[in-house]
C-alpha cells in the first residue's frame, strides 16, 4: 500500500513539474542584431532599465513573465534588455558606444532615445526591421497596455 501511495504521489509530482515549465522570454544583445536581421528580419523591442528602478523591477516581475507577452515577443520581435548603467562596450551599426560615468548613462541609450534630456525608466523603444524608431515610451506599461501597443505595430 505504501509503495502504491508513493507511486501515485510521484506521478502527480511529475505532472505538476511539467506544467511549471513555461516558455522563456528570449533576450538578445545589441551586438547580435545585425546577424539576426540577415537571417530573419524582425522588428526590435529594446527595454532599457536601471537596477535601482522600482518600476523596472515591477515590469520584470509582472510584464516580462506574462505568457501572452512572452509568446508575442518570441515570435514577432528581437527583444533586447539593456541596463542603462552597464559597463560593456557596445558595437552597433558601425559605431562604438560605452558607459560614461559622468553622465550616469550608457551612450547607446542616448543614441536611441528621442528625448535626450528627459530619460525616465523603464524605457521601451520599438524599431522597424531597418532600425527606424516606431515608438518610444518612458513609463511602466502593464502587459495589457504593452500588448495593445505592440499589436498596432506588428
Amino acid at each position: 500500500m505504501k509503495k502504491l501511495l508513493f507511486c501515485i504521489m510521484m506521478f502527480f509530482n511529475l505532472l505538476t513539474y511539467g506544467q511549471q515549465i513555461k516558455e522563456q522570454l528570449k533576450s538578445y544583445k545589441i551586438d547580435q542584431l545585425e546577424k539576426l536581421q540577415k537571417v530573419e528580419p524582425r522588428k526590435v523591442l529594446i527595454y532599457v532599465y536601471a537596477s535601482w528602478c522600482s518600476y523596472c523591477k515591477a515590469m520584470d516581475q509582472v510584464v516580462w513573465r506574462d505568457t501572452s507577452i512572452i509568446r508575442l515577443l518570441n515570435r514577432s520581435v528581437y527583444f533586447v534588455k539593456f541596463d542603462v548603467e552597464q559597463q560593456d562596450v557596445v558595437f552597433f551599426n558601425g559605431a562604438k558606444y560605452d558607459f560614461k560615468a559622468s553622465k550616469g548613462v550608457h551612450d547607446f541609450v542616448l543614441e536611441i532615445t528621442r528625448s535626450k534630456h528627459q530619460i525616465a525608466y523603464p524605457m521601451l523603444v520599438l524599431w522597424s526591421e531597418d532600425y527606424k524608431p516606431l515608438i518610444e515610451y518612458h513609463s511602466f506599461l502593464s502587459a495589457k497596455e504593452l500588448k495593445e501597443i505592440l499589436l498596432a505595430y506588428l
